[in-house]
């Protein structure tokens, strides 16, 4: 077989002169056998075979090389062989194989440029027939057609799925019981909202979800939409239910918490409440929108809700909250008890228990305030003035302590035992007060309408020894009660991941227990944090 290097080295006479025929010897030695055919065209197949692996620079030399060759054939030399190439073309998925990119190379030498039918018949042998773009293709096609290398056409395209709806809960109710039902999507639902409803009233509609439409990727492959969520709806008492909707058994409040529903009777007071009133006890809710005076009694599961003043009377929820939008001023004998919160404007001379957390708007003076959670006075004047403090994990408060040396005590970190017991030792404390009060002004009443005691008839005089007899029994059931309630804080071991939050100022005469340790505290600006160090072993300040 003739040698390549026979074709490249002409007579002397082809040389344009002295140079470049030394620069031809030289490339003889350079490339040696490398220049013979037989070690040339093989891979010159290669490279023509796996032309659409090469580069694009890759091509554009392979494209020159063809010209060269086609034109030493026209000069006669037929050892040179054809790089004549046909187009060709690949097609890749994107990385989430939503798109089909095509890539198109362009014909060498003469040779025949992809056509559409081509990349349709792969698109077919597939089974790819939905989502192609028909337009992109032919462009693409063209192109190439034209010389352009084409890269990255989109010619078929996904469709994602499409997600279903969610499972949606609508609730329902009125403001009061005579004004329309409305829906409460866009009212934010809270503690101290309430929401009434009459019998048959709807209170809650389920829509259950839709499912979605599947879609498909590049490739025709199925692609399933995600599964749509649902809710699941807890109906407590008096809700009946039919198909996706849920209606009023009784009249009263209906009461939303998370995906529970409920309806709980309800009493409604448009009246004062006081001490001739008969005894209130009762499943369900009691709304008072007058006052509640001196030794009226109010006992309930659901909330008790007072939107009047509060006197000495006795109000406890056993299953939820207590809030008194006007606060409480109760004479040193008011007790009020929630198993949940309790919310008041103020706190004046009464014993509140909370099983969670106690929140005030103004503050309290000379209360007694228990609750297992957090007692909390941040908004509007925020003091907790005089009295007794006690948290199972925070107290929270603008102010801290009373102007004129009046003792306030705070202890945070107790167990819910140990303030349950408190919680029950306060509140026999309270009540035995308010006996020991009731028997007072009534001996001073008959003191000051005789003058002389003495002077009495028998069935007055004994009426009255009675009274001075209840007086000294209960002084003394306080006494034994208050001692009882010191030998029990002395005896607890407290928490000592309590802490007592002051945004303004502390006070004078203000006691802080944590844990072991204690600290005494007079007037001091804040805002400050008080806990328990167990390094220094002893309650600290520490500034904001």
């Amino acid at each position: 077989m003739a040698s390549r290097r026979n074709a490249v080295a002409p007579p002397d006479g082809d040389f344009t002169g002295r140079i470049t025929r030394q620069l031809v010897e030289k490339a003889e030695d350079l490339f040696d056998t490398a220049m013979d055919a037989d070690a040339i065209d093989p891979v010159l197949e290669d490279v023509i075979q796996h032309a659409d692996e090469l580069a694009e620079s890759e091509r554009h030399q392979l494209e020159d090389l063809a010209r060269l060759m086609e034109r030493a054939r026209a000069g006669g030399d037929d050892t040179t062989g054809s790089l004549e190439l046909p187009g060709d073309f690949e097609l890749t998925t994107s990385s989430d194989r939503m798109l089909l990119l095509l890539a198109v190379h362009p014909p060498v030498a003469g040779g025949t440029a992809v056509g559409v039918d081509e990349v349709l018949a792969w698109l077919r042998e597939r089974q790819i027939t939905t989502g192609v773009d028909m337009k992109a293709l032919r462009r693409a096609i063209d192109a190439a057609a034209g010389g352009d290398d084409v890269k990255d056409a989109v010619v078929v395209r996904g469709r994602p799925p499409r997600p279903g709806q969610d499972g949606r809960i609508d609730r329902f109710g009125r403001k009061t019981a005579d004004s329309p039902l409305i829906a409460l999507s866009g009212h934010m639902l809270t503690a101290s909202e309430v929401w009434m409803c009459k019998v048959g009233d709807l209170v809650l509609r389920h829509t259950p979800p839709e499912p979605g439409v599947p879609g498909f990727n590049a490739m025709g492959e199925t692609i399933d939409p995600p599964a749509p969520s649902d809710t699941e709806i807890t109906v407590g008492r008096h809700v009946r239910i039919a198909e996706h909707e849920h209606f009023a058994e009784v009249a009263g409040v209906v009461s939303f918490e998370g995906n529970r529903v409920e309806v709980r009777k309800a009493l409604i007071f448009h009246q004062d409440l006081t001490h001739k009133s008969d005894p209130i006890d009762f499943d369900g809710e009691v709304h008072v929108h007058a006052a509640v005076r001196s030794r009226a009694s109010i006992k309930a599961t659901g909330n008790i809700m007072i939107d009047g003043p509060v006197e000495a009377a006795e109000i406890e929820s056993t299953e939820a909250d207590v809030i008194l939008r006007s606060g409480v001023a109760g004479q040193g004998a008011a007790v009020i008890r929630a198993a949940r919160d309790i919310n008041a404007r103020f706190a004046e001379r009464a014993s509140l228990f909370a099983g969670r957390n106690i929140t005030l708007q103004v503050g309290s003076l000379h209360a007694r305030l228990i609750a297992h959670h957090e007692i909390s006075a941040t908004q509007g004047k925020g003091h907790l003035a005089g009295g007794i403090v006690m948290a199972g994990e925070k107290v929270s408060v603008k102010q801290l302590g009373a102007r004129g040396g009046v003792r306030t005590d705070v202890t945070v970190g107790l167990s819910t035992e140990v303030l349950q017991n408190l919680a029950e030792i306060d509140q026999l404390t309270a009540r035995v007060t308010q006996r020991r009060d009731g028997a007072a002004e009534l001996a001073d009443q008959i003191r000051r309408a005789v003058g002389d005691p003495l002077k009495l008839k028998a069935k007055e005089l004994h009426v009255y020894t009675r009274l001075q007899q209840l007086q000294l029994v209960c002084d003394v059931q306080i006494r034994k009660l208050n001692e009882r309630r010191k030998q029990l804080l002395g005896e607890c071991a407290r928490g000592k991941a309590g802490k007592v939050e002051v945004m303004s100022s502390i006070m004078s005469n203000v006691g802080v227990t944590i844990g072991s340790g204690d600290i005494e505290l007079d007037s001091r600006p804040g805002p400050c944090t008080l806990i328990f160090s167990e390094a220094a072993d002893s309650v600290i300040v520490r500034r904001a």
